[in-house]
């Protein structure tokens, strides 16, 4: 049986992110105390994994956490913080996520998140209009596209939605057939024929 009490204190991130990741309800308290600092671990991989802990957990009491892992130095920490930011929040989060669809200063990887999600609380065609824009260019990174698959599959059922299906159905044309995205996709599609 682990020991989660110390966890911040472990010296194998791996671990840690492990941990985090299986860890089970009934032993959330003892992984609380040792959330300030795990929050400011040294590895992204770790920050990121507390905040989708945070999120999945509905750790209302940590939207602190949240907010300063919004303004992380790393993208994909600020990803799966903006997801814990919208899990606790739901509409209330939208101010900050629509900002961050705009803020051209922000990694492109913010900026999908943020499109995923204003698009699942509003069902504004504009936002995978942009999304769009982003996921099918030439030169998009394959991670961008698995977070809009990721994402959407994530929170919504996207396959009662005629537009994430024309997303998804276009993200595919644009991908290499040997890529895992495009073998999810397919499966995705798969599924959904069944």
């Amino acid at each position: 049986m682990t020991d989660y009490s110390n966890i911040a204190k472990w010296r194998d991130e791996t671990l840690i992110v492990d941990a985090l990741g299986e860890l089970e309800e009934a032993h959330l308290e003892e992984v609380l105390p040792a959330i300030p600092a795990l929050a400011k671990h040294w590895d992204w991989v770790v920050r990121a994994e507390l905040a989708e802990l945070i999120g999945r957990f509905y750790l209302h009491d940590y939207l602190g956490v949240i907010k300063k892992l919004l303004k992380d130095r790393n993208r994909h920490v600020v990803a799966y913080a903006l997801m814990s930011y919208y899990d606790l929040l739901q509409s209330k989060a939208l101010p900050v996520i629509r900002k961050l669809c705009t803020d051209m200063d922000q990694k492109v990887s913010v900026r999908v998140t943020a499109l995923c999600l204003a698009y699942i609380e509003t069902r504004d065609p504009s936002f995978i209009r942009s999304l769009e824009k982003i996921v099918t260019r030439r030169n998009c990174r394959y991670y961008h596209q698995y977070a809009v698959l990721n994402i959407f599959t994530s929170f919504i059922e996207p396959l009662d939605d005629p537009i994430l299906l024309s997303l998804l159905q276009k993200i595919r044309q644009k991908v290499r057939d040997d890529l895992g995205i495009a073998k999810d996709i397919d499966k995705f599609f798969r599924e959904r024929n069944k």
